[in-house]
């Protein structure tokens, strides 16, 4: 990990969508980032984006394996018993963008279990299913030095989302037997969820391998919401959470290029020089 901080990687997936998702990568650098982070860049083959991130001189940090139904209200594939086949082909393709890409993360959505709270079983059915799922994702991406990362994810926009608190994270590192599975932190999600995000931070900040910013409640830019970013910017700091700051946000009718005046404030408060 390098010594500099913060630094800073585009959710292009949000950002700059006023352009080709090829053209963003060198918008992106342009516009002070040193990263970009990917959701689910699969209508361009491994080829482009490689060409796209060299061009740049940009690192790829984190993109997403494919998700089966997830997007279409779907429980996904990733947990559900019987879609073995199914998410070890998403992994499949997957792999070539890691190897193309030279992603740190490779995130793994454990999509939906529906009436988990009714039927406690099927949960832990589900749940034991992911481990198992996970752990052999860690095993193939494990020679490509890309480590599997794991999210919590709010319920209120993705209903019945399996992990949906950081504690279910947490639950999941103490069950499974490897070491080099990652978690991420999204400001938004665990905030829907009533999640405290500087005490969550200053708790763990150290065990969290990715932060994504984002304000609530609605995923706007950090400083236009309600969330305190000047404690949450603290927090980082006595956290000694030393990884990227991800941006997740909507950039809102101002367009990409003006929802950036945050930065300046994050880079003092963080303290770049």
């Amino acid at each position: 990990m390098s010594d500099l901080f913060p630094r800073f990687s585009a959710g292009i997936g949000h950002l700059f969508t006023e352009w080709d998702l090829l053209d963003r990568f060198a918008i992106a650098r342009d516009h002070g980032f040193e990263g970009v982070e990917l959701t689910l860049p699969y209508n361009k083959t491994p080829e482009e984006l490689q060409r796209a991130k060299h061009a740049a001189g940009l690192e790829v940090i984190i993109f997403t394996a494919p998700l089966g139904d997830f997007m279409q209200g779907g429980e996904g594939i990733a947990a559900v018993p019987g879609q073995q086949q199914a998410f070890n082909a998403s992994l499949n393709v997957a792999l070539e963008y890691a190897q193309a890409l030279d992603a740190q993360f490779i995130q793994i959505v454990s999509g939906r279990c529906f009436d988990q709270e009714k039927n406690p079983d099927k949960r832990d059915l589900y749940f034991n299913t992911f481990v198992c799922n996970v752990e052999r994702a860690a095993e193939a991406f494990h020679n490509y030095k890309t480590n599997v990362a794991l999210e919590a994810i709010n319920t209120r926009d993705f209903p019945d989302y399996l992990l949906n608190l950081p504690e279910h994270l947490w639950q999941l590192l103490d069950t499974s037997k490897r070491s080099d599975i990652a978690v991420e932190f999204d400001s938004l999600h665990a905030s829907v969820m009533g999640v405290d995000i500087s005490k969550e931070i200053l708790t763990n900040g150290k065990r969290y391998a990715h932060l994504q910013l984002a304000d609530a409640p609605n995923r706007s830019p950090p400083g236009t919401g309600v969330l305190d970013f000047p404690s949450i910017y603290r927090a980082i700091n006595t956290s000694g959470y030393r990884g990227w700051i991800g941006t997740e946000y909507h950039p809102g009718e101002g367009g990409s290029l003006n929802s950036l005046a945050w930065m300046e404030q994050a880079r003092e408060a963080l303290g770049a020089k």
